[in-house]
């Protein structure tokens, strides 16, 4: 909800991925990379090729901890709204919502046996590219390679495809699909207001607890203790 994160005002960039980074990620509850780095659990990640726009699924096996953030914030860097691009390995990369916004196929080629899929969206929403959207990605996505603007165009295309299959068919294997029910607790991408954004939180917190059988209000949302924020926390207490 911070007003520098999201700004619609500042044309250069209106999602400032590296501030999110630097003075949020970095600070408070902190990405343990060490941790992650060593865990026995297989992480990864989703991105896009900026040369191509083809996905790349990066790992905590293969990378780098330098290289692994910088997969991290490739795939928070939504280039309709972010000018960033990490390099890793030699190649530029950001978000992989291109056709791996929801990366069930990659899993399923990957050998996994059961999926739980938290989708952000009701189970009825499609994409579509609206005319200001289509313009607006023409001018913001002007200096990026062919390819790459020819697989943004199909982005709606490869999230639906991927939706429908997932509520119909399936993917042949055993599927939690954990989705909001309620469109009150669905902001828009955009949404700043802290009041929203945490009441969406706290929403989905409940259909964990509900689907698995825990307390209900036995989880909790994580505020750092203001010391540690780069910033008040629009005046939420520490818990």
């Amino acid at each position: 909800g911070h007003g520098h994160f999201i700004d619609s005002k500042r044309l250069s960039g209106p999602m400032d991925t590296g501030f999110l980074f630097d003075q949020w990620i970095t600070r408070g509850k902190a990405l343990n990379i060490d941790a992650v780095m060593s865990s026995p659990v297989l992480v990864k990640i989703a991105t896009s090729d900026v040369t191509d726009g083809t996905t790349r699924i990066f790992d905590n096996r293969e990378l780098t901890g330098a290289e692994f953030v910088s997969a991290v914030r490739a795939s928070t860097s939504v280039p309709l709204f972010s000018n960033n691009r990490e390099v890793i390995q030699g190649r530029e990369y950001n978000d992989g919502f291109l056709a791996a916004s929801v990366p069930i196929e990659p899993a399923v080629e990957d050998g996994c046996t059961h999926m739980v899929v938290l989708p952000t969206s009701l189970p009825e929403t499609r994409d579509s590219l609206g005319l200001m959207e289509r313009v607006y990605s023409f001018f913001r996505l002007r200096d990026y390679p062919k390819a790459f603007r020819d697989a943004f165009a199909r982005r709606a295309e490869f999230y639906n495809a991927t939706i429908e299959r997932l509520y119909g068919d399936g993917y042949g294997r055993p599927t939690m699909i954990i989705a909001p029910r309620d469109p009150e607790n669905v902001p828009r991408n955009s949404e700043t207001n802290p009041d929203v954004l945490v009441a969406a939180a706290e929403a989905s917190l409940r259909r964990i607890e509900r689907v698995f059988g825990a307390e209900h209000g036995s989880t909790k949302l994580y505020f750092a203790p203001e010391g540690l924020q780069a910033f008040p926390s629009a005046g939420r207490p520490p818990s």
